[in-house]
């Protein structure tokens, strides 16, 4: 589920045989407003994703933002668990040791 907020851009076209069938009129803001479909949506956002019907990355958002709604709190909650642990893990990574700080400190 956390890959569908992650901005990764277009996939290429070798794989675009593995995505959903989403019908055209399915990519439009009103339809995406009125969709109650969980899993309707996740097959949009793949798609607008893909960059396979073109990059409409305002409909997208669009898209995402019905998504959060339609989820139930404990989704969201993982979803966005998942997405801070990797920017948590990358902080932890550049904390400077005292070796780092100061070269003469560890002489």
């Amino acid at each position: 589920m956390a890959e569908l907020f992650r901005n990764a851009g277009p996939i290429p076209r070798s794989q675009w045989g593995d995505l959903p069938d989403v019908p055209v009129d399915h990519l439009d803001y009103k339809y995406v407003r009125e969709c109650n479909n969980v899993v309707k949506l996740k097959d949009i956002v793949r798609v607008l994703q893909s960059g396979k019907e073109g990059l409409y990355p305002d409909l997208e958002r669009c898209a995402r933002e019905r998504l959060l709604e339609l989820m139930p709190e404990r989704w969201v909650r993982r979803l966005f668990y998942d997405l801070s642990l990797p920017s948590l893990l990358l902080s932890f990574r550049h904390v400077a040791t005292p070796c780092q700080r100061s070269p003469l400190s560890c002489v």
